[in-house]
């Protein structure tokens, strides 16, 4: 089982080194994939393009945020959306 791991970076502005934004990232091993577009996506396509395959878990922190697939599932972009585990969701009013 392979486990990528979610948190947020800070971006600095060019040419500045007070002024940034936090922005997501998704890391495995030592590839990750930092920005504000489908980052598990593009580091599931990394992954495939090392030739890793198999079971994913995508955590932040302790926190599982998405049930478990496989690099490929992920890798197409199509895995994940309405996917999060129950007590994640956002409650219906």
């Amino acid at each position: 089982m392979h486990r990528i791991e979610l948190d947020s970076v800070k971006k600095y502005r060019a040419g500045s080194t007070q002024e940034y934004r936090m922005v997501n990232r998704a890391r495995w091993g030592d590839l990750e994939s930092v920005g504000d577009g489908q980052n598990i996506v593009k580091l599931a396509g990394m992954m495939l393009a090392k030739g890793v395959t198999g079971p994913v878990e995508v955590y932040r922190g302790k926190t599982p945020v998405f049930h478990s697939g496989t690099v490929e599932q992920w890798a197409t972009g199509r895995f994940g959306r309405g996917e999060q585990p129950e007590q994640l969701r956002r409650a219906k009013e």
